[in-house]
């Protein structure tokens, strides 16, 4: 079967219930519209506190073609042992968890989503050249990530302290022409945040490389949804699946955020870095601007 009939026959339809059929149930759920073809592939389950985003195609011909390039390149990137199961059927999965890192402005436009998609595959080699920086003892460089993560590479951040390496930060992130998005960060201490070696090592690292914007998605819908949907199916008693849903929406919606919002204040005083847009104000996103310029 090619990649646009298990798209369209299976994944679509699949997703519209919930559950993606692959070695094991995958929770992902969203509606479809396709302009042209005047189909709308809508849900008809209900789960409590599940949002439902909406996959708009107004342009059927370049969608597909944008994600058979896709398909084919991430193919390409990830590794065999990427995937959970030997027999998955490659493509389906591929096709199935790029939604799951999707806002819903990727759903109402999946055009730009997809060819930012197609930019983080293709930027891998630019940037991947083992140890990309070491500057005042602080180590980084990119590690390819699995094909389930928000993200296909991390940018490792670590501190070369008495000949003992220690790790900093592990920031789950795409290089997209001149930007970096960034969709999650772990291992970050404030005392971390207010070190100037460490923060001006990274702001370097990203402007010298031409890079000057960076945006945080700050909702990653279908995500959220699957920790839902999940819950649903577990045994859990309430209040275990609601502490259980709590500690899934801080670690994907508070801890990218929560982040920059300590390092703007203390950079606040500086002229290289400025929020441009917080979420909700253009889109679901942080917008932040970078320069190689301090007072």
């Amino acid at each position: 079967m090619d990649k646009l009939s298990i798209f369209y026959n299976g994944i679509l339809k699949e997703a519209s219930c919930g559950r993606v059929h692959l070695y094991a149930p995958y929770n992902i759920i969203f509606n479809t519209l396709i302009l042209e073809d005047n189909i709308k592939i809508e849900s008809k389950v209900e789960y409590e506190d599940v949002i439902i985003p909406t996959l708009i195609i107004d342009n059927k011909e370049l969608f597909n073609s944008l994600l058979e390039e896709y398909v084919s390149k991430a193919l390409l990137f990830y590794d065999e042992e990427n995937y959970p199961n030997e027999n998955i059927l490659k493509e389906k999965f591929i096709m199935t968890v790029l939604w799951s890192n999707a806002t819903f402005d990727d759903f109402a436009n999946p055009i730009p989503f997809l060819k930012k998609q197609i930019n983080y595959l293709d930027n891998w080699n630019t940037y991947n050249h083992g140890v990309i920086s070491k500057e005042q003892g602080i180590i980084m460089r990119l590690t390819k990530n699995s094909v389930t993560d928000k993200s296909p590479y991390n940018l490792l951040i670590e501190l070369n302290y008495n000949h003992m390496i220690i790790p900093i930060a592990n920031i789950s992130v795409g290089i997209d022409n001149n930007s970096i998005n960034i969709y999650s960060i772990n291992s970050m201490s404030e005392s971390h945040i207010k070190d100037d070696n460490i923060v001006n090592s990274i702001l370097n690292y990203l402007t010298t490389r031409g890079i000057k914007n960076v945006e945080i998605p700050s909702f990653l819908i279908t995500r959220w949804n699957s920790l839902i949907i999940k819950s649903f199916y577990s045994s859990n008693s309430d209040l275990q699946r609601e502490k259980k849903i709590s500690m899934g929406e801080k670690k994907l919606c508070v801890n990218v955020n929560e982040f920059f919002i300590q390092l703007s204040n203390y950079l606040q005083n500086q002229d290289n870095i400025e929020i441009t847009a917080n979420p909700l104000d253009i889109d679901f996103k942080l917008h932040l601007k970078l320069t190689t310029n301090s007072k």
